[in-house]
């Protein structure tokens, strides 16, 4: 009993020491003190200019990018900037082999030559509203569940009715959305605003955005400005419209000042954005289950299709630009969740988490609450009972699921070719024969045989055959193809499952998320959910291991200490070695004239915050965060202040990426730059 009361102390201890990595979310500033711990820390500003429910403040100068990224004002004439990889798959689609946006970058020279990006959005928030009680009710009222209640049609059901009711109902581009927090414990309500004509006017190219490419993906030291600047439009009246040479640049009285003085290690530092996700209220059960059997299925499935795409990518210029946005997006996430299967086992996390599962037991048995009480254990049994049909509904979406026979026939009808379609088949079916776990019959005839065999009498044997077939359609000759028979067996029965998996886990995240509040005393902050937020720490440099000390700024010279002309990703381009020979660094260098690259921070992001502003104490921007460091990849699950790091591009090598190496210079005029 002894060793559970300091279990449940540890527990609850380690939580309030780890608060002020959070990632808070404004509304509840005054309810979890935030504003005190701000000023603690070293905020400068009034709260209110940072953050006003009512007024303007820097807030509003943060909207959402696109589907999943973060961009902030940085002019008066709605000029925005993020990174270039949250631009990527907007820029990768407007290139050609002949206007490479991608690869050769664009810097436009006056606004007439800012490109229509078809797709790209740009959302401000405009309100936000507790509406827990209000949910609640409506939920009893119809007799919803608890697992109901936290569904998108019964949440959007609830919105809709509310935002009739509201000032914003006939603004234009206003959409309203109510959102699950702690579990779906509490509910807000979410005014959105979004502009759909977004403009192109700087895109950096690809051998400067990307110095380093996969090598460097989530590893310091840094030397690339991974940024891009595009421009919002709207209408006569400042509304959202559709692109049209008639609209306007957006006019926004409220913007981000730009700050050209720098930093030194121990400035406060803070971050504003839209963090994506994390699940830091898991037990110990979740998460061993998450990465055995969502995260490392993906990483052993993820590999090959990757070395895979290179030897492809290689073989043409067209095949690099065609996979190029897919690429990316995999080796990102296959690198992500490795690290972050490999950053949990190192630093113990699934055992930190058993003390949290511990306290909570013994919380609920003190206060005589039997659902904190037992609510661990239920937990640990329905994970035992899942653990395989999840992994296997995750493999098969990586390998078997992601190919479609019916489509590749369609395809190969109007000319397209099939044979790399068949190298993904071979790389994938391995793949899934040796992996699965209870889905696939280790008896399976059809899977025990030699793939290369199969394919020797299969339709899908080439793109001749595949044209034979076309041209003299057989059904019964089809479904007979050995091939054919293994990907079109219909939706395995583990599928079946998955929805009341669904089912149960959210009910019984909810009871334990809210036990855990209660006992901390809802002091910490809620889940990232791609809403706005918060996080405030330090200039920081970090050590991940014995005798491995790296320091908080780099310098652009490290750029040609990594200069590799055998490697693509550390090709330096031939402009910025010219501009760094010449030591032609203008009004961007740093005192001791040196033109300095990314800096490191020990801000609380996770994917989303990609493209958030970096602010000084004084609300300044001093650069845009766009990487952490692969040490910490177990964020997500719990903040380490030890080894969590944001990796972010000092607004000095970005103005002078525009400026001096792109001839932008116009740009310049509208900015507010302090020195």
């Amino acid at each position: 009993m002894k060793k559970t009361i300091l279990y449940a102390f540890m527990a609850i201890c380690s939580m309030k020491a780890s608060a002020d990595g959070g990632m808070w979310f404004m509304q509840l500033m005054q309810e979890q003190h935030l504003a005190d711990s701000l000023k603690k820390a070293g905020l400068k500003m009034k709260v209110k200019d940072l953050y006003s429910a009512d007024g303007l403040s820097l807030k509003d100068c943060v909207g959402q990018f696109g589907g999943g990224c973060t961009a902030e004002v940085i002019s008066p004439d709605g000029l925005i900037l993020t990174n270039n990889h949250c631009g990527y798959s907007y820029i990768h689609a407007m290139s050609t082999l002949e206007k490479n946006y991608l690869k050769d970058g664009y810097f436009a020279k006056s606004r007439a030559e800012e490109l229509p990006v078809p797709g790209l959005t740009f959302t401000f928030v405009l309100a936000v509203e507790d509406v827990t009680d209000k949910v609640i009710q409506r939920a009893e009222a119809d007799s919803v569940d608890e697992y109901t209640r936290q569904s998108r049609s019964f949440l959007a059901s609830v919105a809709k009715g509310m935002k009739t009711a509201s000032p914003y109902n006939d603004k234009k581009g206003v959409e309203a959305s109510i959102i699950s927090f702690y579990g779906g414990n509490r509910f807000y309500m979410f005014y959105m605003q979004t502009y759909e004509d977004v403009r192109l006017v700087v895109n950096p190219p690809l051998n400067v955005a990307q110095f380093g490419g996969d090598g460097d993906n989530w590893v310091w030291p840094r030397h690339n400005p991974d940024f891009a600047l595009f421009r919002v439009y709207a209408d006569a009246e400042g509304q959202p419209a559709e692109y049209s040479t008639e609209n306007m640049p957006l006019h926004r009285d409220r913007y981000l000042p730009i700050s050209l003085k720098g930093y030194k290690e121990g400035d406060f530092a803070m971050v504003m954005g839209f963090p994506g996700r994390t699940s830091r209220y898991l037990s110990a059960a979740q998460l061993k289950t998450m990465m055995q059997c969502q995260y490392e299925p993906i990483v052993k499935a993820g590999e090959p299709i990757l070395k895979l795409n290179r030897e492809i990518m290689a073989e043409s210029d067209s095949m690099r630009l065609a996979l190029a946005d897919d690429h990316m997006s995999l080796q990102n996430m296959v690198k992500n969740f490795g690290g972050a299967v490999e950053a949990v086992k190192k630093v113990g996390l699934v055992e930190q988490k058993y003390r949290t599962d511990a306290a909570l037991t013994a919380y609920g048995k003190k206060i005589g609450n039997d659902d904190y009480a037992t609510i661990v254990s239920r937990i640990n049994e329905f994970n035992r009972a899942y653990a395989d049909t999840l992994h296997d509904a995750v493999l098969y979406n990586m390998t078997m699921g992601s190919i479609n026979l019916d489509k590749i026939l369609a395809k190969a009808s109007k000319g397209e070719n099939y044979e790399l379609n068949r190298r993904y088949i071979e790389t994938l079916l391995p793949i899934w024969k040796g992996n699965c776990r209870l889905a696939c019959n280790r008896n399976d005839t059809l899977l025990q045989q030699d793939f290369s065999e199969i394919y020797k009498n299969s339709i899908f044997r080439s793109n001749e055959a595949i044209e034979n077939y076309i041209a003299s359609p057989d059904t019964i000759a089809l479904k007979n193809d050995v091939i054919y028979k293994i990907f079109h067996r219909g939706s395995p029965e583990f599928f079946k499952s998955l929805g009341t998996y669904s089912y149960k886990n959210t009910i019984l995240s909810r009871i334990y998320q809210r036990g855990v509040m209660d006992m901390n005393g809802w002091t910490t902050p809620p889940d990232a959910n791609f809403t706005q937020r918060l996080t405030y720490g330090h200039v920081k440099g970090y050590s991940p291991r014995d005798a491995v000390t790296y320091g908080y700024k780099t310098t652009l010279k490290g750029m040609f200490e990594k200069e590799n002309p055998k490697d693509p990703d550390y090709e330096v381009n031939p402009t910025v070695r010219e501009l760094y020979e010449a030591h032609n660094f203008g009004p961007y260098a740093n005192a001791e004239g040196i033109m300095q690259t990314d800096f490191l921070t020990d801000n609380d992001i996770t994917g989303g915050n990609s493209g958030s502003p970096v602010l000084n104490a004084k609300g300044e921007l001093i650069g845009v965060a766009f990487d952490g460091n692969i040490e910490s990849l177990s964020s997500d699950f719990q903040y380490n202040p030890r080894l969590q790091r944001c990796i972010n591009a000092d607004i000095r090598y970005v103005l002078w990426t525009i400026d001096t190496y792109g001839g932008s210079g116009y740009i310049l005029k509208e900015l507010d730059l302090r020195k």
